[in-house]
């Protein structure tokens, strides 16, 4: 079974995309709100993908400088 990670500031769109995996098979593993909190749990977690929002509310840092922070870690 994929173990997958989710990275969405919008808690009722992460709990959408958590249901519909899970109903199709998939482990989630984790959820986090903003990038700095994906980056600790992923790196804990090692899931084997993780869906990441795009533009977070955080504005600190974004779906894809959080995802490259984690391939460089």
């Amino acid at each position: 079974m994929k173990r997958i990670f989710i990275l969405e500031d919008s808690k009722i769109d992460a709990h959408r995309l958590s249901d519909m995996l899970v109903q199709n098979g998939y482990e989630v593993v984790g959820m986090a709100e903003n990038g700095a909190e994906a980056i600790e749990k992923v790196l804990a977690l090692k899931p084997d993908l993780m869906f990441a929002d795009i533009i977070l509310e955080d504005r600190k840092m974004d779906g894809i400088a959080t995802a490259c922070e984690i391939r460089n870690a």
